[in-house]
């Protein structure tokens, strides 16, 4: 994925632009059935990328509030390491933690 370095462009009107585009893309996303088929290249995308704050906290609060979208799919054991840990560190994972540690073995295994 091209990394694009914001401070290298003179017109401020241009980093106003994309922000309000990325704005528009995330409230599109919220009433969008696309995180739920691509939940685990979502949450690797921010845990990965968590410059794009407003994104990051919304896939994350959403994944913690609906845990069971992820834990109880096969994707699970297709999330990375990083992403794995920054899902795990999270204070408000609605989940029990017999149940983390019996995916995290599962996890683990494969």
């Amino acid at each position: 994925m091209a990394k694009m370095d914001l401070r290298t462009y003179s017109d401020s009107n241009f980093v106003v632009k994309i922000i309000v585009e990325m704005d528009e893309i995330l409230k599109n996303l919220k009433h969008s059935s696309w995180l739920f088929f691509n939940f685990v290249v979502s949450l690797n995308f921010v845990c990965h990328h968590n410059h794009f704050r407003k994104l990051y906290d919304f896939v994350l609060n959403f994944t913690c509030r609906n845990p069971y979208l992820l834990f109880d799919s096969i994707d699970l054991l297709s999330l990375d390491k990083v992403t794995l840990i920054c899902l795990l560190e999270r204070d408000d994972l609605e989940f029990e933690e017999r149940d983390i540690w019996d995916y995290l073995i599962k996890w683990g295994i494969t």
